[in-house]
Protein backbone atom coordinates (compact mmCIF):
# COMPACT_ATOMS: atom_id res chain seq x y z
CA UNK A 1 0.00 0.00 0.00
CA UNK A 2 3.19 2.42 0.77
CA UNK A 3 4.98 1.56 -2.37
CA UNK A 4 1.24 2.56 -4.55
CA UNK A 5 1.20 5.77 -2.64
CA UNK A 6 4.83 6.56 -3.44
CA UNK A 7 4.48 5.10 -7.00
CA UNK A 8 1.60 7.81 -7.63
CA UNK A 9 3.36 10.16 -6.18
CA UNK A 10 6.24 9.81 -8.67
CA UNK A 11 3.92 9.77 -11.07
CA UNK A 12 2.81 13.12 -9.89
CA UNK A 13 6.02 14.84 -9.78
CA UNK A 14 7.03 13.51 -13.40
CA UNK A 15 4.02 15.25 -14.65
CA UNK A 16 4.73 18.06 -12.73
CA UNK A 17 8.32 18.35 -14.28
CA UNK A 18 7.07 17.70 -17.60
CA UNK A 19 4.69 20.47 -17.65
CA UNK A 20 7.03 22.79 -16.16
CA UNK A 21 9.63 21.72 -19.01
CA UNK A 22 7.53 22.93 -21.49
CA UNK A 23 3.90 24.89 -22.52
CA UNK A 24 1.43 22.27 -22.13
CA UNK A 25 -0.97 24.58 -21.41
CA UNK A 26 -2.61 22.62 -18.47
CA UNK A 27 -1.49 19.39 -20.00
CA UNK A 28 0.31 17.56 -18.02
CA UNK A 29 -0.50 19.24 -14.68
CA UNK A 30 -3.89 17.96 -14.87
CA UNK A 31 -2.28 14.30 -14.86
CA UNK A 32 -0.36 15.48 -12.04
CA UNK A 33 -3.25 16.58 -9.75
CA UNK A 34 -5.13 13.19 -10.75
CA UNK A 35 -1.68 11.46 -9.54
CA UNK A 36 -2.44 13.01 -6.15
CA UNK A 37 -5.74 12.33 -5.70
CA UNK A 38 -4.53 8.76 -7.15
CA UNK A 39 -1.86 8.70 -4.22
CA UNK A 40 -5.18 9.70 -1.77
CA UNK A 41 -7.07 6.65 -2.60
CA UNK A 42 -4.15 3.98 -1.91
CA UNK A 43 -5.52 4.50 1.76
CA UNK A 44 -9.08 3.84 0.94
CA UNK A 45 -10.02 1.71 -2.48
CA UNK A 46 -8.24 -1.11 -4.62
CA UNK A 47 -5.75 -0.80 -7.34
CA UNK A 48 -8.68 -0.55 -10.33
CA UNK A 49 -10.39 2.23 -8.16
CA UNK A 50 -7.04 3.94 -8.16
CA UNK A 51 -7.00 3.71 -11.41
CA UNK A 52 -10.48 5.14 -12.45
CA UNK A 53 -10.17 8.03 -9.96
CA UNK A 54 -6.67 8.54 -11.64
CA UNK A 55 -8.41 9.01 -15.02
CA UNK A 56 -11.61 10.64 -13.84
CA UNK A 57 -9.48 13.74 -11.34
CA UNK A 58 -7.45 13.95 -14.87
CA UNK A 59 -10.00 14.84 -17.00
CA UNK A 60 -11.87 16.87 -14.33
CA UNK A 61 -8.64 19.05 -13.78
CA UNK A 62 -8.16 19.52 -17.52
CA UNK A 63 -11.81 20.76 -18.27
CA UNK A 64 -12.04 23.05 -14.97
CA UNK A 65 -8.60 24.44 -16.57
CA UNK A 66 -9.06 24.98 -20.00
CA UNK A 67 -12.87 26.09 -19.66
CA UNK A 68 -12.70 28.05 -16.61
CA UNK A 69 -9.56 29.49 -16.30
CA UNK A 70 -9.41 30.66 -19.79
CA UNK A 71 -12.92 31.36 -20.94
CA UNK A 72 -11.70 34.03 -23.67
CA UNK A 73 -9.91 31.66 -25.24
CA UNK A 74 -12.90 29.85 -26.64
CA UNK A 75 -14.78 33.46 -27.21
CA UNK A 76 -16.11 34.84 -30.73
CA UNK A 77 -13.55 37.39 -31.86
CA UNK A 78 -15.28 40.77 -33.10
CA UNK A 79 -13.46 42.37 -35.88
CA UNK A 80 -14.39 45.50 -38.05
CA UNK A 81 -16.91 43.15 -40.28
CA UNK A 82 -18.88 42.23 -37.90
CA UNK A 83 -19.93 45.42 -37.08
CA UNK A 84 -20.81 46.35 -40.68
CA UNK A 85 -24.15 45.17 -40.73
CA UNK A 86 -26.50 47.86 -39.88
CA UNK A 87 -24.88 51.20 -40.66
CA UNK A 88 -25.01 53.52 -42.92
CA UNK A 89 -23.18 53.75 -46.41
CA UNK A 90 -22.73 56.54 -49.32
CA UNK A 91 -22.33 54.71 -52.81
CA UNK A 92 -19.60 56.59 -54.27
CA UNK A 93 -19.73 54.77 -57.81
CA UNK A 94 -23.37 53.77 -59.01
CA UNK A 95 -24.60 49.88 -58.90
CA UNK A 96 -26.52 48.96 -61.63
CA UNK A 97 -28.17 46.18 -61.90
CA UNK A 98 -26.33 42.96 -61.85
CA UNK A 99 -22.66 45.05 -61.37
CA UNK A 100 -21.06 46.04 -58.56
CA UNK A 101 -20.27 49.67 -57.61
CA UNK A 102 -18.43 50.96 -54.61
CA UNK A 103 -19.62 52.35 -51.10
CA UNK A 104 -17.97 54.36 -48.17
CA UNK A 105 -18.90 52.58 -44.91
CA UNK A 106 -17.22 54.53 -41.61
CA UNK A 107 -14.39 56.18 -43.95
CA UNK A 108 -13.43 53.02 -46.00
CA UNK A 109 -14.57 52.15 -49.56
CA UNK A 110 -15.99 48.96 -50.28
CA UNK A 111 -17.22 47.33 -53.68
CA UNK A 112 -21.32 46.45 -52.95
CA UNK A 113 -24.22 45.17 -54.85
CA UNK A 114 -27.57 45.81 -54.31
CA UNK A 115 -29.45 42.90 -53.01
CA UNK A 116 -32.28 43.35 -55.71
CA UNK A 117 -31.81 44.27 -58.90
CA UNK A 118 -32.05 48.32 -58.09
CA UNK A 119 -30.25 50.86 -59.71
CA UNK A 120 -28.35 52.87 -56.54
CA UNK A 121 -26.96 56.29 -58.35
CA UNK A 122 -23.72 58.08 -56.70
CA UNK A 123 -24.30 60.19 -53.40
CA UNK A 124 -27.35 57.42 -52.21
CA UNK A 125 -27.38 56.47 -48.74
CA UNK A 126 -27.62 52.81 -48.16
CA UNK A 127 -27.93 50.09 -45.03
CA UNK A 128 -25.24 47.28 -45.38
CA UNK A 129 -27.40 44.17 -45.19
CA UNK A 130 -23.80 41.99 -44.80
CA UNK A 131 -20.71 41.45 -46.22
CA UNK A 132 -19.91 38.76 -48.50
CA UNK A 133 -16.27 37.77 -49.09
CA UNK A 134 -14.64 41.01 -50.02
CA UNK A 135 -17.98 43.19 -50.69
CA UNK A 136 -21.01 44.49 -49.17
CA UNK A 137 -24.56 43.84 -49.79
CA UNK A 138 -26.72 46.77 -49.36
CA UNK A 139 -30.25 48.10 -49.92
CA UNK A 140 -31.78 51.61 -49.99
CA UNK A 141 -33.64 53.06 -47.11
CA UNK A 142 -37.34 52.47 -47.69
CA UNK A 143 -39.41 55.69 -47.11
Amino acid sequence: MATLFFLWLIFSLSFFMIELAGITLFFFISFALGSVCAAIATLFVSLWFQVVIFFVASISAFVIMRFIFNPNHYAKRVTNIDVLPGKKAVIVKNIISGLMGQAKVRGEIWAARAISDDIILEGAVVEVIRVEGCHIIVKTFDK
